[in-house]
């Protein structure tokens, strides 16, 4: 039997340009934000993250209520912060 999956919406808010969004599967129970950003082939080193609206860290739980509620965000930090 195939593993139900959910797609989680990534929006990447870059320091310049316009922010970008990546659409990654992950299993319907959820996953963490590091796996999720892993999945959209997205680094983590110098980023800032939010997940509903709240700050997160890598570890933070991402669930198909947060995909209901919200979106993760990915914002690149400037170079020296």
């Amino acid at each position: 039997m195939a593993e139900k999956t959910i797609e989680v919406e990534v929006e990447i808010v870059p320091v310049q340009g316009k922010p970008v969004q990546k659409r990654v599967s992950v299993a319907k129970t959820g996953a963490s934000l590091r796996d999720v950003l892993a999945a959209a082939g997205i680094s983590p080193e110098k980023k800032d993250f939010l997940v509903s609206g709240k700050p997160a860290t890598l570890d933070t739980h991402v669930t198909g209520k947060d995909i209901v509620t919200g979106k993760v965000q990915v914002s690149e930090r400037p170079r020296g912060s």
